[in-house]
């Protein structure tokens, strides 16, 4: 992976970030809110964006905190397991609940995309 703007030590603070992330999230709320979960279904997503705010406030993530988010269990578990197959998540060792973090290369590729400026010249 490379990120030609990723500065994991830039100026942008926390609190900058988490807003980032509290919006991307609002706006997923927003949109299910406003059509069908079937046509903008984005779990993966979503579940990155949890995971993401948990770690920029130095928490752990439970399973009810990732369903929290709209989808449910049956399918944040399939996405779970797709997601620690590309590397990005993976599971706390923990007692019940279960608990997920993002790994190393999750929390870059997360930094990366909120620092990065976003091209919107083709649109």
């Amino acid at each position: 992976m490379t990120c030609a703007y990723c500065d994991l030590g830039s100026p942008q603070s926390l609190e900058l970030r988490l807003a980032a992330v509290r919006e991307a999230l609002a706006a997923s709320h927003a949109r299910r809110k406003l059509f069908p979960m079937e046509i903008l279904s984005d779990p993966a997503w979503d579940i990155l964006l949890v995971l993401y705010a948990t770690t920029l406030r130095g928490e752990q993530c439970s399973m009810d905190a990732l369903s929290a988010a709209g989808h449910p269990a049956k399918e944040v578990l399939r996405w779970i397991e797709l997601l620690v197959g590309e590397g990005l998540v993976m599971p706390i060792a923990t007692e019940a609940p279960a608990c997920f973090r993002l790994t190393i290369s999750g929390v870059s590729r997360m930094e990366c995309f909120f620092s990065s400026p976003i091209d919107t010249s083709h649109y």
